[in-house]
């Protein structure tokens, strides 16, 4: 079942974002072997930085937090996030 993730990140900024998506895919692009999320969205809200990711299941988002994102934010500096996850009911492109 797809899942949608909200990543909140009070104080984060566009440079440190912009840090971890280059740790995570060089310059923007996809690694063929990485999982990547069905869609993804950011912006600046509220003094800080959002993400909206929507990923094909749960098990593959555990995994990239795990072993690719935590990491990423870890090494650019990246402010504590909170994660909220939900289930996906209906997507419209």
């Amino acid at each position: 079942m797809a899942i949608a993730v909200i990543y909140t990140v009070p104080g984060g900024t566009q440079e440190q974002y912009e840090r971890v998506m280059h740790r995570l895919h060089g310059a923007l692009q996809p690694q063929p072997a990485a999982p990547v999320a069905a869609l993804h969205v950011a912006g600046p809200k509220d003094g800080g930085w959002y993400v909206l990711d929507v990923w094909e299941s749960r098990e593959a988002f555990d995994d990239f937090l795990r072993d690719q994102l935590t990491p990423a934010a870890r090494e650019v500096g990246l402010p504590p996030m909170t994660v909220e996850v939900f289930p996906v009911h209906n997507l419209i492109r």
